[in-house]
């Protein structure tokens, strides 16, 4: 892989883990790996701590600019829903 194209992948990878909700320490899963690197044998899969920091902080930027984007070309008005619940050690969660 191109070093543009390693890039790409783990952006695209971590926005995965992000949409979906995903806990960044299931990228450790060694199975996961297996089946990557059988598609593609010269792929580097991010550990949790390059998903959490760098990668989730481009990816925040690169969202909020599209969002912003959309937002400034919108005249119509917005509705902001959010849900609530607890996680299984009972802390409270909010999600908007």
């Amino acid at each position: 892989m191109t070093k543009s194209e390693q890039n790409q992948f783990q952006e695209n990878f971590t926005m995965h883990y992000i949409n979906t909700g995903t806990s960044f320490g299931r990228v450790a899963d060694p199975y996961l790996a297996k089946a990557l690197k059988a598609l593609r044998p010269d792929v580097k899969i991010p550990d949790r701590k390059t998903m959490a920091g760098i990668l989730l902080d481009s990816n925040y930027v690169k969202v909020k600019a599209a969002v912003d984007a959309w937002l400034s070309m919108q005249s119509s008005i917005l509705t902001l829903q959010s849900d609530g619940w607890s996680n299984v050690s009972s802390n409270s969660v909010v999600n908007y």
